[in-house]
């Protein structure tokens, strides 16, 4: 499998952690340098920062490059991949159940991850693995520490994005993407893990992918072109509802205790 990890190269303790994991594990993975955001020239994060809904910082659109420098990889290898971020937590069990997952066609992207413990909305469509299940997404909210990603699926972000930009969790959940969630979960965001109990070694000091950054004054021009994008977007919005009537709204499935080997219990 081909399996790359975004990180800064200074993100050292990061690095540590997330080589540990993998090595425990029995994951052989790739680091793939991350875009800094900070480092784009002003033309560049100019011709980016306002083609999302609202301006992005300069760490928001490196983290958009960074995962769309790893579409690009995807489709030019013409195999699968599995893409994560370096603050992700991951369950022994990652590599039997990815490995099912990796093999599955007719798919553009799975999600690996467990998010917030919001509602998404899931369709009929199903495929039984050993031990675990896809079920293909209608609508979901949801990050993009881990999922597999496959070039039909890079080719579609890829002609889409071709010149703007947006945040990766966003571009992930396009409806024009066949996506299926694996459940129970194999891998869960540092930050998200609070909410569901699971206590972790992962410092959150260091920032890999520099997500913050100063956000500039919006000129007159760029409000109402933002504004205008917004509009449209709940328009869109609208309409996918209602296509997704059918589909049963239910939060996804994460087994604890999958986690509970991974992790160093709180004193």
């Amino acid at each position: 499998m081909n399996i790359f990890t975004i990180c800064m190269p200074s993100s050292s303790i990061r690095k540590t952690f997330h080589s540990e994991q993998a090595e425990k594990y029995g994951i052989n993975f790739e680091y793939f340098d991350a875009v800094n955001g900070m480092a784009l020239d002003d033309g560049e994060y100019e011709a980016l920062r306002y083609t999302y809904l609202r301006p992005m910082s300069r760490g928001e659109v490196g983290c958009f490059l960074s995962h769309k420098a790893l579409w690009q990889k995807c489709a030019d290898m013409n195999q699968a991949v599995i893409i994560f971020e370096d603050d992700v937590i991951l369950s022994p069990e990652f590599m039997a159940a990815a490995e099912q997952a990796y093999n599955v066609k007719g798919i553009d992207r799975v999600n690996l991850e467990g998010y917030f413990p919001q509602n998404k909305t899931f369709g009929k469509n199903t495929v039984a693995l050993n031990g675990y299940q896809l079920t293909q997404l209608l609508e979901e909210r949801a990050g993009a520490a881990a999922y597999i990603l496959w070039p039909s699926g890079a080719k579609k972000l890829l002609a889409h994005y071709n010149k703007r930009a947006t945040l990766a969790d966003v571009a992930l959940k396009m409806p024009f993407m066949v996506t299926y969630q694996l459940e129970p979960v194999v891998a869960m965001q540092a930050m998200v893990c609070d909410h569901f109990g699971i206590q972790h070694d992962m410092r959150q000091t260091e920032t890999t992918l520099n997500t913050s950054g100063k956000k500039s004054g919006v000129k007159m021009r760029h409000f109402i072109l933002l504004r205008l994008k917004r509009l449209i977007d709940e328009c869109r919005k609208a309409y996918y509802k209602l296509k997704n009537m059918g589909g049963v709204r239910r939060k996804v499935k994460v087994d604890v205790g999958k986690f509970s080997s991974t992790i160093k219990k709180a004193k």
